[in-house]
Formats: C-alpha cells, sequence, structure tokens
C-alpha cells in the first residue's frame, strides 16, 4: 500500500492511496497538534436521559481540577432533548445536528444513545476517533434496545462495553472495554437502565486514562451476536393466553416506556401497577374463575385490586384506564357491577 505525506502549516495528514479506511495514526501524525495524555478536548454526541449521566461525569471532571481529564467539552444534539437541555443549563457550546468538525479541533469524540449514523469523515477528524457507550455486553444485544431484551430474554448477566465506532453500521465498531454486571431477579426496565448508565458512565470515564494506549485495542468477547431490535407498541398488548411470569416480564420491561393494555369490546384499556404473580396466581378469588375463559376480570375489593385470568392463574393490576386513568373501583361500577363476568378480547 502507498502512502503521501501531505503537508500543511497545522498538521501532516497521511492519507492512504488505497480505498482502505482511515485510522486516526493516518490521519495525523504531529505530534504538536495531538494531545497524548489528559485532559483531553471532548465533543459530546447524546439524546436522552441514558446519555445524560456519561454527560454530567464529564462535565464534573471538567470542573474537577485535582484529577482531570477532560479539559473542555461541547455538545452535540437535536432540539427538546435532555442533553440539550443540560448542556444550556450548564453554560456548555451547543452544535445542532448535523455538525461539521475540522480535522485536530478535538481529541475524541463521545457517543451515547445518540440515534444517527455518524459518517466517516466525521469520525476520522478525531484523532482518537469517536467513543461510543452501549448498555450490554456487545455482540449479545446489538442495536437500539439491549436493555428491553435483556430483561425480556431473562439474561442472568448483562453489562457495558466501551467501543470505537465505524461509520455505516450500529455498534459494529472495535470493542475497548467492557464491565460485566448480574441482573437482579424481577428487574424492572428503569432500575436496570439507572444501573448501566451509571455504570457506562464511570467505565467511560476510566476510558480517558491512557486513551492513546486503549485505543489499540479490540476485545473478542465469546459471546453470540443477537439482535435488540426497537420493540412495536404492539409488544404490550397482553396476551391473557400466556402464563403470568410471562405477562409479568413484559410488564417489566415496558415500565417506565410505555404501558401495556389489553381490550374490551374493541376499545383499548391502559393496564398499570402490576402486581408481583407470585402474590396473585392463586388468589382467594381463584376458583371463581375455574369455568371462565381466560381474560375474564374481576375486582377484588380487599386491596383494590383488578385480577385476570390467564393460562395458569390470577394476575393483577391497581391501576387501569379506558378514557382516563382511574382505581379498579371505578373501572367496577362503570363495566363490571351487575354482570356474572366480563372478559378482554380473547384477541389480546
Amino acid at each position: 500500500m502507498k502512502i503521501q505525506l501531505i503537508a500543511s502549516s497545522s498538521c501532516k495528514i497521511i492519507k492512504s492511496l488505497c480505498t482502505h479506511r482511515y485510522t486516526p495514526h493516518q490521519l495525523y501524525c504531529t505530534e504538536n497538534n495531538i494531545a497524548s495524555k489528559p485532559p483531553w478536548n471532548i465533543l459530546f454526541f447524546g439524546s436522552d436521559k441514558f446519555a445524560l449521566e456519561t454527560l454530567q461525569l464529564l462535565n464534573e471532571n471538567r470542573i474537577n481540577n485535582e484529577h482531570q481529564l477532560v479539559k473542555n467539552i461541547e455538545v452535540v444534539a437535536t432540539q427538546r432533548t435532555d442533553i440539550r437541555k443540560y448542556a444550556v443549563e450548564k453554560k456548555l457550546k451547543v452544535h445542532d445536528w448535523p455538525v461539521t468538525v475540522n480535522a485536530g479541533q478535538y481529541d475524541v469524540g463521545v457517543l451515547v444513545s445518540f440515534g444517527h449514523l455518524i459518517p466517516a469523515a466525521l469520525i476520522n477528524s478525531f484523532p482518537y476517533g469517536i467513543l461510543n457507550v452501549h448498555a450490554s455486553l456487545l455482540p449479545r444485544w446489538r442495536g437500539p434496545a439491549p436493555i428491553v431484551h435483556t430483561i425480556l430474554n431473562n439474561d442472568k448477566y448483562t453489562g457495558v462495553t466501551i467501543m470505537k465506532i465505524k461509520p455505516k453500521h450500529f455498534d459494529t465498531g472495535e470493542i475497548l472495554l467492557q464491565k460485566k454486571i448480574a441482573v437482579p431477579e424481577k428487574v424492572t426496565y428503569p432500575y436496570l437502565h439507572d444501573v448501566l448508565a451509571k455504570e457506562g458512565a464511570s467505565l467511560l470515564v476510566d476510558s480517558l486514562k491512557d486513551l492513546p494506549n486503549l485505543i489499540k485495542q479490540d476485545l473478542k468477547p465469546d459471546l453470540e451476536v443477537t439482535q435488540a431490535k426497537k420493540i412495536k407498541e404492539s409488544f404490550g398488548n397482553l396476551n391473557w393466553n400466556d402464563t403470568c411470569e410471562n405477562i409479568y416480564t413484559v410488564y417489566r420491561t415496558l415500565l417506565s416506556l410505555k404501558p401495556v393494555y389489553t381490550k374490551l369490546n374493541g376499545l383499548k384499556v391502559y393496564l398499570f401497577d402490576m402486581i408481583d404473580p407470585t402474590l396473585t396466581k392463586d388468589h382467594i378469588q381463584k376458583e371463581k374463575f375455574e369455568a371462565l375463559p381466560v381474560g375474564t376480570v374481576r375486582w377484588a375489593k380487599q386491596g383494590n385490586v383488578l385480577l385476570v385470568k390467564c393460562k395458569d392463574g390470577l394476575v393483577g393490576f391497581k391501576g387501569i384506564q379506558v378514557k382516563k386513568k382511574s382505581l379498579p373501583s371505578v373501572f367496577y361500577g362503570l363495566y363490571l357491577k351487575g354482570k356474572d363476568h366480563v372478559a378482554f378480547d380473547s384477541d389480546s
């Protein structure tokens, strides 16, 4: 492979004359323009609350003069996001997406839950590339919804990954660091989201301590490649022919993302505040459901709970919304009172 040195007043750039992708060392070769140790000049890409944990920790480090890894941080964000709001509040410089970056303008990029593919020209403008925080042990659960699929598949372990991003594809770059984390039994989405956000932020900051050597790594975890595709709204449509535990898994997976629901005579009914099925599966009222179809719903006055029959027992909910959110007792008065039994639609 031939190379050509292109000199300028500010830096020298090694330009490959073949079609091989550029690496940071091909693009930058003058020690004068590349920081070799912290603190770093960072451009941050992010959008949501998961990303916010990392941005906050980086900004706190910037302010901390004793163990400073971050010299300066600027932010790329779309409108009306948690990241943009925080950046404005903390008076960090904000760039709209798409953004243009001059070669060597920043030492490294950090991308967390951004949702946009980054073009090669932009990646190559950073001497140390762009680091990504991903909420799984890649290559397991590669894609936009790793936490959802971790819970849905009852994984015993998950973790966080620091990787270098590549153009054209999500979550396919070199893996630099990983941390394995045990998944608590019956974990909910909000809890696991917050744990992984904190662990990912901490691991990203650790990665900045020896960045020049770290980016040379490419771990090869012995894990099956699995895809974490974005879930559709219909995923929350509960199937009363399923088991109590499986219904509870769907609820835990979607908690804080979107409510689970069913239908009553074609009318969508949202269900909230599900009770652990170990407390309702063999409820005292179970015998009253035995001859009735799955989906049958009754109100339990004690505890003010709606009980619904499924494949192997009863599940319970303490909140419900037909036209507006209300208590089970209100639903009973409107839809159940005076009737032998009522069942949610069988195609739910």
